[in-house]
């Protein structure tokens, strides 16, 4: 699987079956990292491909970095946060949102909106950064 990931590291678009994610389980660490993509792009059918709750029964650590905070942002921490049982460490680091008083109220709201949601475990610490 490390080779099949460092030879799609200059992939702009990488979609992943639930299948393959299936036989990665035992990921701990989870690092994403926004480029010249808008994850707001993102279509709504996303979520039924990752249904399956034990892909991240060991993920103990997130770290996002460029986050917006878009709906679709949103729903992926979302996700994450009721299904990771064991997780551990959230590291959010947000991009530059100018002087747009639209932007740093979408991102004072996005995070509100992350610190109140229910988690399946009772352990995580969200860094915002």
């Amino acid at each position: 699987m490390l080779k099949f990931l460092g030879a799609v590291q200059n992939v702009q678009h990488l979609t992943l079956s639930s299948g393959f994610l299936e036989i990665s389980s035992i990921i701990t660490t989870l690092k994403l990292k926004s480029k010249e993509w808008n994850l707001a792009d993102v279509g709504d059918d996303w979520e039924a491909g990752l249904s399956l709750t034990c892909m991240f029964s060991h993920l103990k650590f997130v770290e996002i970095r460029g986050v917006e905070g878009c709906d679709n942002e949103f729903r992926f921490l979302r996700f994450l946060l009721k299904n990771s049982t064991v997780l551990e460490k959230v590291d959010l680091f947000f991009q530059s949102t100018g002087d747009s008083i639209d932007n740093r109220r979408q991102v004072r709201r996005f995070k509100r909106n992350l610190r109140v949601l229910p988690t399946a475990s009772s352990n995580i610490q969200m860094n915002f950064i």
